[in-house]
């Protein structure tokens, strides 16, 4: 799940915490050697080694490479929680956009701008926090071990009372995992309330209904500020409470080691400093285990998704890759479609049965039902997407499903809804397109057969217009442009679902004529409830009740 990436700067962080405790555990000595420097304390009363130097400029020197050192290794520590952060989000989105897309018809469009924009950073904070408390408990632990090996009795009952806090912070860790749930279910409320408001926003008008939605939108935002500032307090304590104790603790070990156990001054001091920055850095890794906390709600429901697409895959039937002979085929323009006793069920739920049919070049099928009926599955089959549960479809003789990967680069799709690009108008054309080298006339040509030629010369950049969210074309010119573009692909299957239905009935009419002179090369599937098309039919299929194919 987390990639060998993330996995190697996670190493990466147990080693960084092995530097920065070798840095932190040098300051005892070199701040002995500079108190030495300085007279402060006799060479008796150091730990000391005979080859560590005694004189002043040896001992201001060591103390500023400290600095630099100790400063280097917050560097790595910093750098490496925000690069393994970083790259986990990048893998992620990344999966996600395999996944989703090719398992769009099963999950909710909504769901997954959703994980994308805030699971998936928010687990990927887990994965920096998780980073950061790697390293800070590598030191921590290694801390621990010097504090016994200088002052063992003071380590053991600083420990002790360290101890007590183990009961306030149970509560408090409960409080916070009950937070991030919460937090989670709001902020999900709040975007499926304004996605749903953009996208029936004229509905909401009509019926007046957008202070309601407003209104229950900033609700969730409230209640998700709320579930916030109640873990930010409860955070802020649970983060006091170690200095404070610290403070305590600190007085209490100084009147043990002066009145009882008798600890030289210096010893007690290096003591005293590996104990502060052991509270210190402890303190920071139990801070980062509470944003850890509140984060991993999220990071579960990641994690489900991983699982989700991991199970996806293994479902998936293992793709057969064509042989040569069949592109050579369709290149030759030779195409023949075989459906026998073709049937597909939902689970359990029948969507159609015993559909039959046999097409080759200069077949026009229609197919039409209600909705529902499974028009939109039944392309899925032809295209190798999906397999019949019943029956069998056959292109060339081979399965659809074995034959799909090749047949794409020959076909030419329009659906009900025209797929549009953030650019030009020449680059929406070419999009998809299996040749790297289109000329301007065939471009032309495509655009003069879907009846557009003259509304793109009409623009004032032509082909080089670009194209917005809030085009210059209608709806209509729009679909125009999409039938222009599968028409450019030169295809012999050309797939037109509902393609006609932002058409009105003259262009319809007139786009049915231009394209007439192409059907005798091609194989046609029209899907579409309209009877325009069953004039030029030379091959019907009607899905539903009393369902037929001929």
């Amino acid at each position: 799940f987390l990639g060998p990436q993330v996995s190697l700067l996670m190493l990466k962080s147990c080693l960084a915490g092995f530097f920065l405790f070798v840095a932190e555990s040098s300051f005892v000595w070199i701040f002995q050697g500079f108190l030495l420097a300085i007279h402060l304390v006799p060479e008796s009363e150091t730990l000391l080694p005979p080859w560590y130097p005694r004189t002043l400029v040896p001992a201001l020197a060591a103390l500023a490479i400290f600095g630099f050192v100790r400063a280097f290794a917050n560097l790595i520590k910093s750098y490496l929680a925000g690069i393994t952060h970083e790259i986990f989000i990048m893998q992620q989105r990344m999966r996600l956009f395999s996944y989703a897309l090719e398992n769009a018809g099963r999950i909710s469009s909504h769901e997954v701008l959703h994980v994308f924009s805030e699971r998936i950073p928010q687990a990927g904070m887990v994965v920096n926090f998780l980073s950061h408390l790697i390293l800070t408990s590598t030191t921590a632990g290694l801390l621990l071990l010097l504090g016994f090996r200088l002052a063992p009795i003071e380590m053991s009952v600083g420990l002790a009372l360290l101890a007590l806090l183990l009961l306030p912070m149970r509560v408090l860790n409960k409080w916070i995992d009950e937070s991030g749930p919460a937090i989670v279910k709001e902020s999900q409320s709040a975007s499926r309330t304004l996605l749903q408001g953009l996208r029936h926003n004229f509905f909401l008008k009509i019926y007046g209904l957008i202070p309601q939605t407003v209104d229950r939108g900033h609700t969730s935002l409230y209640l998700y500020q709320q579930h916030y500032r109640r873990y930010y307090f409860i955070f802020s304590v649970k983060n006091a409470l170690p200095a404070a104790m610290g403070v305590l603790i600190i007085a209490f070990i100084s009147f043990l080691s002066v009145r009882y156990t008798q600890t030289p001054g210096v010893k007690l001091m290096s003591f005293f400093y590996i104990f502060l920055r052991l509270t210190q850095i402890s303190s920071e890794a139990t801070t980062t285990f509470t944003h850890l906390r509140l984060q991993a709600f999220g990071f579960r429901q990641l994690f489900g998704w991983y699982e989700a697409s991991i199970m996806a895959e293994q479902e998936k039937p293992k793709s057969i890759a064509p042989d040569q002979s069949v592109r050579e085929e369709l290149e030759a323009g030779r195409l023949r479609i075989e459906a026998s006793n073709l049937g597909f069920h939902y689970g359990k739920v029948p969507i159609f049965q015993d559909v039959s049919f046999v097409l080759e070049r200069g077949d026009v099928l229609v197919v039409q039902g209600e909705s529902g009926s499974g028009k939109s599955t039944l392309l899925t089959l032809l295209l190798g997407l999906n397999s019949p549960t019943s029956g069998r479809l056959c292109i060339n003789s081979r399965e659809a499903s074995e034959v799909g990967s090749v047949l794409s680069d020959f076909i030419g799709y329009v659906g009900p809804e025209p797929y549009l690009l953030p650019g030009t108008v020449r680059e929406n054309l070419l999009y998809g397109h299996p040749n790297a080298q289109v000329s301007e006339v065939e471009i032309w040509l495509a655009l003069e057969k879907a009846q557009l030629a003259g509304v793109i010369r009409g623009l004032p950049q032509g082909l080089e217009e670009s194209l917005h969210e809030l085009t210059q074309l209608s709806t209509g010119q729009k679909q125009r442009l999409a039938i222009a573009r599968a028409l450019l692909r030169r295809p012999k299957l050309l797939l037109l679902d509902e393609a006609s239905a932002n058409l009105d009935q003259a262009t319809e009419r007139s786009l049915l004529e231009s394209l007439r002179p192409l059907f005798p090369d091609l194989v046609t599937v029209i899907v579409s409830h309209k009877e325009t098309f069953n004039e030029i039919a030379t091959r019907q299929v009607f899905l539903g009740p009393g369902q037929k194919g001929a």
